[in-house]
């Protein structure tokens, strides 16, 4: 999986600083405030709730996910262009501008 992301973000010119990837029971709490981001972009519920109760997340809308009710710092999309209009509201309602996370 690892390799096909990282493909499919070469392919569609995406710049990013790094990716991080959790095991399945792991937190991606520590790491998201370590690194000092601003957003993260999940599907797993957990994670989700998790950050949401101090950052924004945005939630990649997926069958076993599609019902969960989130606050209002989750923001759900289906696809990658969704994502990019989200980042895009997110900073010009919240940051002057956010961190290369």
């Amino acid at each position: 999986m690892r390799m096909a992301v990282e493909n499919w973000l070469k392919e569609k010119n995406i710049i990013y600083d790094d990716i991080f990837y959790v095991g399945e029971n792991n937190s991606k709490l520590q790491i998201f405030l370590k690194q000092k981001c601003d957003i993260i972009i999940d599907d797993k519920v957990q994670h989700l709730k998790e950050i949401s109760q101090t950052n924004f997340a945005i939630c990649m809308i997926e069958d076993y996910n599609k019902n969960e009710n989130y606050n209002s710092k989750v923001y759900k999309c289906k696809n990658w262009k969704q994502v990019y209009r989200v980042i895009k509201k997110i900073k010009k309602e919240n940051y002057e501008g956010l961190s290369n996370c």
